[in-house]
């Protein structure tokens, strides 16, 4: 095993509000225990040069692991089979424990993991399911054929895939990091059930007693009646909210997210937490859901609600921009600058984009200016133009009948399903503007800066 072990200078915990406490640590298991015979593993090599980005980093704590390729092949990939959407599919690969195993890393303060993408998008899972040997995988085939790289429209080299989850939003394709984050931080201790809510300030621990002190309110929603208590009451309850945050993550215990804006949060007509659905507990007793009640999409109905993060996403421009992260870039408006990320870009909801260059026609996933403006409550319309700037300080303008066109000015951030790469990766992204039926001299590779003006 090829592992290297490096300082990180600043250790961070990320708290989620799970219950606290040490995971019961099964003993090794067999390396991807998914069928009764191991399958011998497919002739997989490396699909990116020697140097390229064709190893799985591992964290934990101030220590850092690399894995390989061949370290994948050398724990001997078993049949991995899953039935998304009731669709059988093959792959071959190993229990993410079998990797933890083989490569030294401690897990045994795990309270969760998170799986991130090579174009920034995360999916975090619950110790529980980690551990559960037949369910998380770390995959490098499909059907005896190598994933690919990403660089090669592939969908590996490594991927996540959750043998036992009957949909496949939750797997992670191009796989490049996985963070184990600790529980130390987590104070949290609830009779029942509860969240954390997570500030600036520091965290705090909301329990079924919290919920049920406080004025509880009806509603109908999607023809069930939910009973629950108004955002706004427990922000006010206690005192949180005003201190200038932008938006609202509310997450699942499963790290499903729903980002809301403050307005809508503390809009007592709108967000709710609540704990019972058609007169009867939500799932069991102490379990909470976000119900908001004006929205007309379902997919930000967030089930056994256990963390809530609020955001600051504005500031000083020149500041937000100097700590701006690898996967995200910043929208000027005025005074105000908000950051955007790729998980923001994914909860939105990519749409197919085709556009005709001289050579060829190219398809893209993105999203429009105009939809990415309305997510973060932008009021565009008193501006005059929007100044593109890229990570080299290449420019380019839009009209405002440009821009604000929501079948021209469009975000993308992948290409024929696979993601645009970093530049320091080769890549043209991860985000790259582009105005349709305008000359490819108009688009912006490695976004950093729209300016409205």
């Amino acid at each position: 095993m090829k592992k290297t072990v490096l300082l990180i200078l600043s250790l961070a915990f990320i708290i989620t509000a799970t219950a606290c406490g040490t995971p019961d640590i099964p003993e090794p298991a067999t390396p991807g225990a998914q069928s009764e015979e191991s399958v011998p593993a497919p002739e997989v090599t490396p699909t990116s040069a020697p140097d390229g980005p064709d190893a799985l980093k591992i964290i934990t704590g101030d220590n850092k692991y690399v894995v390989t390729m061949d370290d994948i092949i050398a724990l001997k990939p078993n049949e991995v089979l899953a039935y998304p959407r009731d669709e059988e599919r093959r792959f071959a690969g190993v229990s993410l424990i079998s990797i933890f195993e083989q490569s030294g890393v401690d897990y045994s303060n795990m309270e969760s993991v998170v799986f991130t993408a090579a174009d920034g998008f995360d999916v975090k899972l619950t110790a529980e399911e980690v551990l559960n040997t037949e369910n998380t995988f770390i995959v490098i085939a499909e059907d005896d054929e190598p994933l690919g790289h990403w660089t090669d429209d592939g969908s590996g080299p490594f991927m996540v895939v959750l043998a036992e989850d009957p949909f496949p939003n939750r797997w992670v394709k191009h796989l490049v990091e996985i963070t184990i984050i600790a529980d130390e931080n987590c104070d949290c201790e609830f009779e029942g059930d509860g969240f954390v809510i997570i500030t600036d300030s520091g965290n705090i621990c909301v329990g079924v007693d919290d919920i049920l002190s406080l004025k509880t309110v009806t509603a109908t929603w999607f023809d069930e009646e939910y009973k629950g208590v108004p955002v706004v009451y427990l922000f006010e309850h206690l005192n949180i909210g005003n201190d200038g945050s932008d938006e609202i993550i509310f997450r699942a215990a499963d790290g499903y997210p729903a980002v809301v804006s403050i307005s809508e949060a503390l809009d007592p007509d709108n967000a709710i937490i609540a704990f019972e659905a058609g007169g009867e507990p939500i799932v069991e007793e102490g379990k909470f859901a976000l119900v908001l009640l004006k929205d007309t999409r379902q997919s930000r109905f967030v089930r056994e609600l256990k963390e809530v993060e609020l955001i600051t996403r504005t500031g000083d421009a020149a500041d937000l921009i100097a700590g701006l992260g690898d996967y995200e870039f910043a929208i000027v408006a005025g005074k105000r600058a908000y950051v955007v990320s790729m998980d923001d870009m994914h909860v939105i909801g990519g749409t197919a984009v085709s556009a005709q260059t001289r050579d060829a026609v190219r398809t893209f996933e993105g999203v429009s200016l105009v939809k990415l403006l309305n997510h973060l409550n932008i009021d565009y319309s008193s501006f005059n133009n929007a100044r593109i700037t890229s990570l080299d300080g290449f420019e380019s303008s839009m009209t405002a009948e440009e821009a604000f066109n929501t079948e021209r000015a469009y975000i993308v951030f992948e290409e024929d399903g696979a993601a645009l790469g970093h530049e320091a990766d080769d890549g043209i992204g991860p985000f790259m503007s582009i105005l349709l039926d305008a000359p490819g001299n108009r688009w912006i590779r490695h976004l950093q800066v729209i300016a409205l003006n």
